[in-house]
């Protein structure tokens, strides 16, 4: 590129580009900001006002979601039911893993103990 070029839109001027190795933002994210994730699942978790059997309560955001979810599906909402029953399907496989895991660290507490009365009940043979 030669070096006298027009300086214009996507031509900055070239004193004024970035350096080789430096960033565009060197003092990153600010601390006070917030992920999108983050700021979903705070909005998600505000409570609100809602007229539930005649009486009101108060709820997060979450509960009245998939409490109308609930309701869609049992209203005959094609969509609703399948995304229960696949969002239930979805908790039991994850319910099958937590269990396999409990059930290993019962296992894992039982060789442990067993190792420790043992351990316990054999004198030392130290000379």
């Amino acid at each position: 590129m030669p070096r006298n070029y027009g300086v214009g839109y996507g031509r900055p001027p070239s004193q004024s580009r970035f350096k080789p190795g430096q960033s565009g933002n060197p003092r990153g994210k600010a601390p006070g900001n917030k992920s999108f994730k983050t700021a979903f699942l705070n909005e998600l978790a505000q409570p609100v006002m809602v007229e539930d059997r005649g009486r009101r309560r108060r709820m997060s955001r979450n509960e009245v979601l998939v409490k109308s979810l609930v309701n869609d599906a049992l209203k005959g909402n094609h969509r609703a039911r399948k995304l229960v029953f696949d969002t239930l399907a979805q908790l039991e496989r994850l319910g099958a893993a937590d269990h396999s895991q409990q059930k290993t660290m019962l296992t894992d507490e039982k060789v442990i103990a067993s190792l420790k009365a043992r351990l316990t009940r054999e004198p030392s043979n130290k000379a």
